[in-house]
């Protein structure tokens, strides 16, 4: 299938994500200037982050899925599954992603890729023996989503961003241990410290509120792909009642599960997902 062009608003993103990014790079540059710190390590972090977002946007997805141990679905031995996937896939409107098994009875799912058409659907073992045919379809709807509005994407920019914040951070820590004993420390200690710890849980504060906004766009839109809300509704309430150890749980991946794997006290206080209790309320509301 011919490839898709990512939509104006994905544009609108990768230009804010470049733009902030440089401009961190350029305020970073000018402080360290003013003080009159012009040797070049402090770029060596930009400069590393920058190598190691680039990296991961072109192979993270291949290195979570073996990570995760995931299996490459045969159409020929799981027709069903397959011809679900591809039946949400053409009413997206977008290329049929690589569908793969990862071999945990643990409920969960996920998906991973840089774009249209370099993606992929991955499902745990215990969605297939527990949910019933409407809340996986549910489910993969809610998947093939986040593929559709290039949620991944969004996410790898994110990343950037937010690299590029704690190597920030980094720099002015450093700066407050140089500059303490000299006649104006006392103001770039106050200063300093201030966005040191103002910095890190401020990227934490976004990337917590956009990957909220996106498990709710997914449940909408999954909603719509299915032509059903009470599947997807069904099989969150089971995946958040289920105890089933997740074998598989990678610290990298737990922004991309329809389910944060620890749940309950501070992990829900700091989780990537929005309550499930208010997602169910959300799609129950939904009229299609």
């Amino acid at each position: 299938m011919k490839a898709v062009k990512p939509q104006g608003t994905t544009w609108k993103i990768i230009g804010i994500t470049i733009f902030a990014s440089v401009l961190i790079a350029v305020l970073a540059g000018v402080v360290f200037r003013a003080l009159g710190y012009y040797s070049l390590a402090p770029y060596a972090g930009i400069i590393a982050v920058t190598v190691l977002n680039v990296i991961s946007f072109f192979y993270s997805d291949k290195i979570i899925l073996r990570m995760h141990g995931a299996e490459e679905v045969d159409p020929h031995r799981n027709p069903e599954l397959y011809d679900m996937v591809g039946q949400l896939s053409q009413t997206a409107g977008i290329p049929i992603p690589k569908l793969y098994i990862i071999e945990d009875d643990a409920l969960n799912a996920f998906a991973t890729g840089r774009d249209y058409n370099h993606s992929a659907v991955a499902v745990y073992r215990g969605l297939l023996d527990r949910l019933d045919r409407e809340e996986l379809r549910g489910v993969l709807a809610h998947e093939i989503a986040h593929i559709k509005n290039y949620d991944m994407l969004t996410g790898t920019l994110l990343s950037v961003g937010v690299g590029f914040l704690a190597v920030l951070a980094d720099m002015i820590g450093r700066v407050v241990v140089r500059e303490i004993g000299k006649d104006n420390a006392i103001v770039y200690f106050l200063g300093s410290i201030i966005l040191f710890f103002l910095i890190p849980i401020g990227s934490l504060l976004i990337q917590m509120f956009v990957s909220r906004k996106r498990e709710f766009a997914a449940d909408r839109d999954g909603a719509h792909l299915a032509k059903s809300s009470d599947g997807l509704a069904r099989a969150l309430i089971k995946l958040e009642q289920a105890h089933i150890p997740q074998e598989t749980n990678v610290a990298a991946a737990q922004n991309l599960y329809i389910i944060h794997p620890f749940r309950g006290g501070l992990a829900s206080l700091f989780s990537s997902h929005p309550s499930t209790e208010d997602r169910v309320a959300r799609l129950q509301k939904m009229v299609l």
